[in-house]
């Protein structure tokens, strides 16, 4: 991990302005179903409906969807950069490394077998360094910011979302369980 931290942190301030961009995003998708439910608020009944307000609505959701979409595509320039300059180095040190390797090593193994395990790996490593680690922080937003919403909009739904979601993860995970046993003894 520390060497992996190493790469990393010539990317800091790249990683930063990605975080920060995909903290716009998580929120821009949690706003755009706020909007739509004002949008239906709009909607009274029969000869109720307020079309001046619902085109602004309409309106605002299809701004936030385009600034999420050009949002989405620059931190995907931003990461792609940042995982093709790692991949990069990481190479350069494997093959450095390589030139220092015995002799008795190279000739047991195939030139193709070196060199397709160094690009393989390292582009399993680049990209599941970055592409992990933005995609727990955007999953871990995501969490906190619809928890945000939630109680924002209605604290006692929340309260009760809050504490059923743990319960029926629990509950799910013993009903597998209990049937991968049972389907087991069955087959």
């Amino acid at each position: 991990m520390k060497s992996a931290i190493r790469y990393i942190k010539k990317y800091k301030m790249q990683i930063v302005f990605s975080l920060v961009l995909t903290t716009t995003i998580v929120l821009t998708e949690l706003y755009i179903p706020i909007l739509v439910a004002s949008g239906i608020d709009l909607i009274v009944g029969e000869n109720q409906v307020d079309f001046e307000e619902i085109y602004k609505v309409v309106g605002n959701i299809l701004i936030f969807t385009i600034l999420m979409f050009v949002v989405k595509w620059i931190v995907n320039v931003i990461n792609n950069k940042i995982i093709v300059s790692i991949s990069q180095n990481l190479r350069n040190d494997v093959l450095r490394k390589l030139q220092k390797v015995s002799l008795k090593y190279i000739d047991s193994h195939s030139h193709g077998e070196i060199v397709s395990r160094v690009i393989s790996d390292v582009d399993q490593v680049s990209d599941g360094l970055l592409l992990g680690f933005t995609q727990i922080f955007s999953g871990i937003l995501t969490i906190i910011f619809t928890i945000f919403f939630m109680f924002s909009l209605n604290g006692k739904m929340a309260w009760v979302v809050v504490i059923l979601s743990p319960l029926s993860l629990f509950l799910a995970k013993y009903i597998s369980k209990k049937t991968y046993s049972l389907f087991k003894k069955q087959s």
